[in-house]
Parts: C-alpha cells; sequence; structure tokens
C-alpha cells in the first residue's frame, strides 16, 4: 500500500508540472501575436481492483491543448479578408476616380470645352474663330480620351500582375497546408495525442501553437 501511495503522489507532481511547464509558455508568449493559451488536459488513472474495491493510482496528463474559438478566429479571418478586398478596390478605384474626374486633368474639363465650343458654333455657325475652337476642342477631347484609355490599359495590366502575384502566393500557402495536412494525418495515427480536442463548453482545437 506504501508504494501506492508513492506512486500516485508521483504521477500527482509530474502533473503539477506538466501544468508548471504550460504554465510558463503561456506567460513568455503573452505578447507573442496570434499566441493561444495552452492548458493541460488530466483524467485519473485506472483504478486498481481489489477486495476492498475500486483504489485510485493518481493522474496522468493526457495532452495538452490551446484555447481556440473557431467562430471568433473564423469571424477575424472572415473581417480581415473583407478589409484588405476593400483596401485594394479602394485603392484601385481611386486612381480611375482621379483620372474620370479631377478637374484640371480629367474629362470633365475636355467635356465642357467642347460642349462650350459647340454651342458658340451653333449660336454662331459663320464665326470662323469658333469653328476653330470646336476643332480644337474636338482635338483636345479626342487626345484626353487616348490617355485615359492608355492610363487604363496601365492599371490593368499592373492588377494582372499583382493577381499573378497573389496567385503565387496563394498556391505557395496550399502547398504548405498540404504539408501540415500530412503532419495532421501522422499525429492522428497516435491515439493518445488527438490533433483536436474539445476543452470546457466551447469548441476548440488541440494543436499545439508553435
Amino acid at each position: 500500500m506504501g508504494t501506492g501511495i508513492l506512486s500516485t503522489g508521483i504521477s500527482g507532481l509530474n502533473a503539477a508540472q506538466a501544468g508548471l511547464v504550460a504554465t510558463g509558455h503561456n506567460i513568455t508568449n503573452a505578447s507573442t501575436p496570434g499566441y493561444h493559451r495552452q492548458s493541460i488536459l488530466q483524467s485519473p488513472l485506472t483504478p486498481l481492483s481489489t477486495g476492498s474495491g475500486f483504489f485510485g493510482q493518481g493522474v496522468q496528463v493526457e495532452t495538452v491543448v490551446r484555447a481556440y474559438s473557431e467562430f471568433l478566429d473564423t469571424r477575424l479571418a472572415e473581417t480581415q479578408a473583407q478589409s484588405a478586398y476593400y483596401s485594394a478596390y479602394h485603392e484601385h478605384i481611386s486612381q480611375i476616380d482621379n483620372l474620370v474626374a479631377d478637374t484640371q486633368a480629367g474629362m470633365s474639363p475636355a467635356l465642357q470645352e467642347f460642349f462650350a465650343a459647340t454651342h458658340a458654333v451653333a449660336n454662331n455657325p459663320a464665326d470662323i474663330s469658333a469653328r476653330q475652337s470646336l476643332l480644337s476642342a474636338g482635338a483636345a477631347l479626342t487626345s484626353r480620351y487616348n490617355t485615359l484609355a492608355a492610363r487604363l490599359d496601365q492599371l490593368q495590366n499592373s492588377v494582372n500582375a499583382e493577381l499573378s502575384t497573389a496567385i503565387s502566393s496563394a498556391n505557395l500557402y496550399a502547398q504548405q497546408i498540404a504539408s501540415q495536412n500530412e503532419r495532421i494525418l501522422k499525429v492522428q495515427q497516435d491515439p493518445r495525442q488527438p490533433p483536436q480536442r474539445s476543452l470546457r463548453s466551447a469548441r476548440f482545437t488541440g494543436q499545439q501553437a508553435q
């Protein structure tokens, strides 16, 4: 019986030591971005059957789990993706807006000058200077359209280049995810250390943070 008491006490000390290690790890990573707090998951050892009944043999540490809310992390990822989308959209649409609506070099001044020259010719068709002004305004408007088209082509090429870079990065991340999935499959072969665990009443993952 004395040996059993010592074994039970040792199991408790080992579990407490594991808890201290996890706590120290949490403290060390208190300022680490994206870190999730870890804790140990304990369970009682299989009791020993005797003629007087079942006697406990102490405690064991099953695995290490980290506090992780799938709902919150999913919402955070979705919000960040939307923020990145609207930031990129605003960046490119602002360039187009500046090209079209700029009060100095946009399409609006050229159109106003053209319609003003057209109105002047309509009021006085015989006026040579008015006709010449209309021709000049038409040429300026044509030049402005050509400049706008060339700039839009440049923006399109720039966006296509950005998309190509983003696709390459996405493919690289996909390869890394596939590699992690292979590691998870290998971990799943050990029933004592599953890659995902549930903790308390919320949904958490048991994948250990690096």
